[in-house]
């Protein structure tokens, strides 16, 4: 064999390697049965671009979207637009709300109904987390419409004053009447039976596979969505190049009429020392974000 020839067939051979090695998982991806996949997390915590790269990435499957699962979380979730709900007489919440509503409580049916699945089958379900005052600052702006429709003004004082207000640390804008710990003990240690406060968080990566039975949880905090590729391939155990790296939040408040106004906010608002110290001593804040990361945030967020 002449030498030309030996490197054209050494070529061909690494060719044939490189192409097995990318088109196996895409035939083995496309004749899978449908996976079922729940995007289950806190408001502004990246829950829609979870969605998007998810629905990007697996068309053929089914993707339910919501902040929860529980009975409890649903029916509050539900009353906020009822009479004497905050969002009541609000149109546009109305709408955006009960649309998320129906669309959980489809999900909550498929896991009833399905409560003894076949073996080797698998949910995999996906929770974004933040900090929580940016994390209660954008939901403010979220339902900005919304306030106006209420005749309440978001400036950098009514907000920095309803968040001072005891029951505002909890997630009552959108129904919610718990706190974040109550968040996480509600709808994913008791409505997955996943004990997440019991298990350790990679809080160097910001994100972290749980485990439990035929469910598996990948729980990743806002901040570090940039490794969502990586995240994910470790959560359905296929390559990373599979997922698309989110440019940009999806649903972002930068995107919004009322960035500039946004902005002004963040720059803007501070709270007593004592608060912080408060909010900052729960188990989500430890769980979910280091020692020096929590000093971080008193010195953003300290008057």
């Amino acid at each position: 064999m002449t030498l030309i020839a030996t490197i054209k067939s050494a070529f061909v051979i690494k060719l044939s390697r490189a192409l097995r090695a990318v088109m196996i998982p895409i035939f083995e991806e496309f004749l899978r049965p449908r996976r079922n996949h729940f995007v289950l997390s806190l408001p502004k915590a990246g829950g829609s671009t979870l969605s998007r790269v998810i629905t990007d990435t697996f068309p053929q499957d089914r993707l339910y979207h919501t902040h929860a699962l529980s009975t409890s979380g649903l029916e509050q979730f539900h009353n906020s637009t009822c009479p004497g709900g905050l969002f009541a007489k609000s149109p546009t919440a109305n709408g955006a709300i009960r649309n998320h509503v129906k669309n959980a409580y489809e999900g909550k049916r498929y896991l009833e109904e399905n409560i003894f699945l076949k073996e080797g089958a698998t949910d995999y379900f996906i929770c974004g987390v933040r900090e929580p005052i940016a994390l209660f600052i954008s939901l403010h702006f979220q339902f900005i419409e919304c306030f106006d429709e209420l005749g309440i003004e978001l400036s950098t004082n009514t907000i920095r004053e309803r968040l001072l207000e005891p029951d505002k640390k909890k997630l009552n804008l959108i129904g919610f009447d718990v706190t974040l710990d109550e968040w996480i003990e509600l709808e994913l240690e008791r409505g997955l039976k996943i004990p997440v406060f019991n298990q350790a968080f990679d809080k160097t990566n910001g994100w972290q596979i749980y485990d439990e039975s035929h469910k598996r949880l990948l729980i990743i905090r806002q901040e570090n969505l940039h490794a969502l590729p990586d995240a994910l391939a470790s959560l359905y155990d296929i390559p990373a190049r599979f997922f698309l790296a989110p440019c940009e939040a999806e649903n972002s408040t930068a995107k919004r009429n009322c960035f500039e106004q946004y902005q002004e906010v963040l720059e803007n608002i501070r709270f007593p020392s004592d608060f912080l110290r408060q909010l900052y001593s729960s188990k989500y804040i430890s769980t979910f974000y280091s020692r020096d990361e929590v000093r971080a945030f008193h010195e953003r967020w300290s008057e």
